[in-house]
């Protein structure tokens, strides 16, 4: 994928793109439909690697990082093998930059670029980033508190707090797609991130940790919004229901109702 910031790239696992988007969006080094600044080189399939490809992606480039979720990093070590054969001294970044484990979040992914667009592209304004990504931590620490403050679940500050910060990106990403009127973007967009946090995070808390056991019982009554509302927004879908200004209200009424119902457990 081209860019105009043809002197720096970025490779991707293709399951990390959508993630990788929206934290360039924070740069404002792309945009919602996926058109980015900084040329992308996707691996939809990640072995075994085309060295012809990496070697024309990298010749020239002043830098390149490497987001791959997972440890050890395989394909960032197989790239290096390749540049060193053909003697390509396009300096390779990876997990100097990025965690070395856990979940690639957009604010993870954000939090590395940070460090890649100092070294390489000075003239980004990243003011803006620091402040979001300083945010961020601040709600969880500041979530916590609260939690212990007022004798809250974690279980309710994850369900209200917390995610109301993580979703504020995919909120930004919505925003945009309706003001440009790409109803099928927006659409796409909702049910994969749902797809995504529901089983391929769900998947990897699986792998990476100890395993969940879910025990709260406001959790518990979550899940059955939850599963009410999708049942809900389904129905809408599959009979091409116009989702207007009113229907509009009557989400976002209930989904303010939804919290104070679960904070009520």
């Amino acid at each position: 994928m081209p860019g105009t910031q043809a002197d720096v790239g970025i490779v991707v696992q293709g399951g990390l793109y959508n993630s990788l988007i929206r934290a360039l969006q924070q740069f404002d080094l792309a945009d919602a439909f996926g058109d980015s600044s900084i040329p992308i080189l996707v691996l939809n399939v990640t072995y075994p690697l085309v060295p012809e490809q990496i070697a024309d992606f990298f010749i020239g480039k002043q830098a390149v990082l490497v987001v791959e979720e997972g440890q050890p990093e395989y394909i960032e070590q197989e790239i290096a093998t390749l540049l060193r054969r053909r003697d390509i001294q396009t300096p390779l970044h990876g997990k100097d930059f990025l965690p070395q484990a856990g979940e690639y979040s957009v604010e993870v992914i954000a939090a590395g670029l940070l460090e890649f667009v100092r070294h390489y592209l000075p003239g980004t304004a990243t003011a803006p980033v620091e402040a979001w990504l300083a945010a961020a931590r601040a709600l969880v620490i500041g979530a916590v508190g609260l939690a212990d403050r007022f004798g809250l679940s974690s279980g309710f500050v994850g369900l209200s707090i917390v995610a109301l910060g993580t979703s504020l990106p995919e909120l930004a990403a919505a925003v945009q797609a309706v003001r440009r009127k790409e109803d099928e973007l927006l659409l796409g967009n909702l049910v994969g991130s749902n797809l995504l946090n529901s089983l391929l995070v769900g998947g990897l808390v699986g792998v990476v940790g100890q395993g969940v056991e879910v025990t709260s019982a406001v959790v518990h009554r979550g899940m059955i919004v939850m599963l009410l509302s999708v049942t809900v927004v389904t129905v809408l879908m599959v009979t091409r229901a116009r989702l207007g200004r009113t229907a509009g209200v009557a989400l976002a009424g209930a989904y303010v109702v939804s919290v104070i119902v679960l904070a009520q457990a």
